[in-house]
């Protein structure tokens, strides 16, 4: 889900930097989207979220889960 953090620059525009990690920090929308199309399991590919610890932002699309068979 670390994928899915609001941007530090974001965080800090809402002054909530000094909370991130609390559930209201999250896209959790987003989140959930993701995991219904993975459990949905029909797109070939679905490109996700990753969150880059060495530059401490989350790269969207950064990642391919593909397709169950």
């Amino acid at each position: 889900m670390d994928g899915f953090h609001y941007d530090d620059r974001l965080l800090k525009e809402l002054g909530l930097l000094s909370k991130k990690g609390s559930p209201y920090t999250f896209d959790v929308p987003g989140f959930a989207s993701a995991l219904r199309r993975l459990f949905e399991n029909s797109e070939n590919a679905i490109a996700v979220t990753v969150f880059d610890r060495c530059l401490e932002i989350s790269r969207n699309s950064s990642n391919l889960i593909h397709k169950s068979v």
